[in-house]
C-alpha cells in the first residue's frame, strides 16, 4: 500500500514556499566523505522584517480561509444548515473577518495590531473542530443528503488545509513570542526556526513518541510494546518535530495495538534510522523503517485500512486512552480511533519535502511502515 501525493491543492509547495521566508538552505561539502549535508540557518530578523512577515503570514491564512468557506459554500444548503456543520462555517467566516480586518490596518501602517494574539485567537477557535464537523456530515449521510465518498473527499480537504493552517499560525506565533522573550530562551528555543528544527535527533524524538504510545497502551491494555533501534541512533536531520511525531505516533499506536492483540508482548518493535545521499542532486534523505511483528493485516481490510471513517475499533468500545489520545474521563478532542489517524498521515507526508509514506503488509508476520522525506 502506498501513498501519493495527489493533492487538489499542493500542500508541500505552499509550506515550502511560506516557511523559506524564514531561513536559508546551505550546502555544505564534508571532506571526509566528499559528500553534501544541508544546513539550515536563521534569517536576521528587525522590525520591518518581521512586518514584512506579518503580511505574507495574512496572506497565507487568507487564502487558505477563503478556500475553505468556498468549499462550504459549496455544499448542499440543507448539509451546510446541520447545526455542527454550521458552526465550523461561521468559525471559518469569523476568521476570515477578523484576518480582512487585520490585513487593512496592516495596509494602512497602523501600529496598533497584536499579531500574537490574533493567531493565538485563530488557533483557539478552529481546536479540535474535525469530530464536531465529522459528526455533522455523517448526520447528513443518514438523511440523505450526501455519500460517503462525498465526505471522504471534503475531509480529506479540510484536514489537509486546516492542517497547513494552524503549522503556519504556529510557526509565526513561535517566531513572535521567542523574539518578544529573549531573554528566557533556552538552548532549545535557540536551535529552533519557528516550529522547524534544523538539527533533529531522529531518535530521541521517536523514543519520546514511544513513552507516549506506551502510556496509553498501558492505561488500556496493561500491557506497553519496547522498541529497539537496529541502526541510526546518531543520525540528525532538519524536520518539524510536530509533523513527524504524528506520523511516528499513529504508526506506534498502531504496530503497539497489533503486537497486544497478537500477545507478541516481548518482541520489540524495530526501528531503522537512515541517512542516505544522492549524488544526482548532491541532497539528502531520511529513511525511518518501523517493523512490527502484530500479524500483519488482513487482506480482507488492507485496501481500506488507510481509508477515512475506516476504523478496526468495535462500535461499542470508547476506548479513549488508546485510540483518541486522551486520559479517561476527559471528552475526545482528537481524530484518532474514528478512522482517521492511517488516512491523516498521508497529509501530514505532503507537508514535508519529497515526502512519501509506504506500507508493506506480510499478513501472518507483521506490517513494515516507511517514511522518508528530504532536507
Amino acid at each position: 500500500m502506498h501513498t501519493s501525493n495527489e493533492n487538489t491543492l499542493d500542500i508541500n509547495k505552499l509550506w515550502i514556499n511560506y516557511s523559506s521566508n524564514y531561513f536559508f538552505k546551505k550546502k555544505i561539502l564534508n571532506e571526509k566523505t566528499n559528500k553534501y549535508f544541508i544546513k539550515y540557518e536563521k534569517i536576521s530578523l528587525d522590525k520591518e522584517k518581521i512586518k514584512d512577515l506579518d503580511k505574507i503570514t495574512l496572506n497565507s491564512i487568507l487564502f487558505i480561509l477563503s478556500k475553505r468557506v468556498l468549499e462550504f459554500q459549496e455544499l448542499k444548503a440543507m448539509i451546510v444548515m446541520n447545526i455542527q456543520v454550521f458552526e465550523n462555517y461561521d468559525n471559518l467566516m469569523k476568521s476570515l473577518s477578523n484576518t480582512i480586518t487585520l490585513s487593512g490596518k496592516i495596509l494602512n501602517n497602523q501600529q496598533d495590531y497584536d499579531m500574537q494574539s490574533f493567531l493565538q485567537g485563530l488557533l483557539d477557535l478552529h481546536n479540535d473542530n474535525l469530530i464536531d464537523l465529522s459528526k455533522g456530515l455523517m448526520k447528513c449521510e443518514e438523511d440523505g443528503w450526501i455519500t460517503k465518498d462525498e465526505i471522504s473527499k471534503f475531509l480529506n480537504k479540510d484536514i489537509k488545509e486546516m492542517i497547513l493552517l494552524k503549522l503556519i499560525c504556529q510557526h509565526h506565533l513561535t517566531i513572535l513570542k521567542s523574539l518578544n522573550n529573549s531573554a528566557e530562551k533556552n538552548q532549545k528555543d535557540e536551535e529552533m526556526i519557528g516550529i522547524i528544527h534544523p538539527n533533529m535527533n531522529v531518535s530521541k524524538l521517536i523514543s519520546h513518541v514511544n513513552e507516549f504510545v506506551n502510556d496509553m497502551c498501558f492505561i488500556k491494555f496493561d500491557r506497553t510494546i519496547p522498541i529497539r533501534f537496529i541502526v541510526g541512533e546518531d543520525v540528525e536531520f532538519p524536520c518539524v518535530p510536530v509533523i513527524l511525531e504524528y506520523i511516528i505516533t499513529e504508526v506506534l499506536k498502531n504496530s503497539s495495538k497489533a503486537q497486544i492483540d497478537n500477545k507478541t508482548f516481548d518482541e520489540p518493535i524495530q526501528i531503522t534510522i537512515l541517512q542516505n545521499y544522492n549524488s544526482k542532486d548532491n541532497s539528502t534523505e531520511l529513511e525511518i523503517r518501523i517493523r512490527d511483528f502484530g500479524n500483519g493485516i488482513s487482506p480482507a481490510i488492507e485496501d481500506k485500512i488507510q481509508d477515512f471513517n475506516f476504523t478496526t475499533t468495535s462500535s461499542n468500545e470508547l476506548n479513549k486512552a488508546m485510540q483518541d489520545n486522551v486520559m479517561p474521563g476527559e471528552q475526545v478532542n482528537t481524530v484518532s480511533g474514528m478512522g482517521y489517524g492511517l488516512g491523516i498521515i498521508r497529509n501530514f507526508v505532503d507537508l514535508i519535502n519529497d515526502g512519501n509514506f509506504k506500507m508493506c503488509n506480510l499478513y501472518g508476520y507483521g506490517v513494515d511502515c516507511y517514511i522518508r522525506f528530504k532536507a
